[in-house]
């Protein structure tokens, strides 16, 4: 299963950045799971256990005051 959602996010291009629409998908099937990042047709999409660990430690650096 897959959920598809515009989310409104921040792109750094060379020379600009700006407030944008991008596309967020994330599958949940028997090949496990994915997060995907969309914006002008190119999409970046990674396995989401490691992004889960990272914001995990984010958080728990962030309750230590770091």
């Amino acid at each position: 299963m897959t959920i598809v959602k515009d989310l409104k996010g921040m792109v750094f291009t060379g020379d600009a950045m700006g407030e944008r629409d991008i596309t967020v998908r994330f599958t949940s099937d028997k090949h496990g799971e994915s997060i995907s990042l969309e914006f002008k047709g190119i999409m970046f999409l990674v396995p989401f256990e490691p992004v889960i660990e990272i914001i995990e430690q984010a958080r728990n650096r962030k309750e230590e005051g770091s």
